[in-house]
């Protein structure tokens, strides 16, 4: 015989115990698809979008700038040749 879960009668405290928490964990389940709703739409616009072409532009003189430059070449020496 293979061994068996014997489960004990539960009293009246733990059943009202545990029919809350299955009502909780319902309802919980329930307003998840609305809160998903609700972040999405809290969330900033920055990551919503795809940059414009003045903010790309803005990214690339700023990266073409001299202070940028030596920033890459001292990156560079420190790592080393490849």
């Amino acid at each position: 015989m293979s061994p068996r879960i014997i489960h004990l009668p539960l009293s009246g405290r733990d059943r009202r115990r545990y029919v809350r928490e299955l009502r909780l964990a319902e309802q919980a389940h329930r307003a998840l698809p609305d809160r998903v709703e609700e972040a999405a739409a809290r969330r900033p616009a920055s990551r919503n979008h795809e940059p414009t072409r003045s903010e790309y532009l803005a990214a690339v003189e700023k990266m073409q700038s001299p202070k940028w430059r030596r920033n890459q070449q001292a990156w560079h020496q420190a790592l080393g040749p490849p």
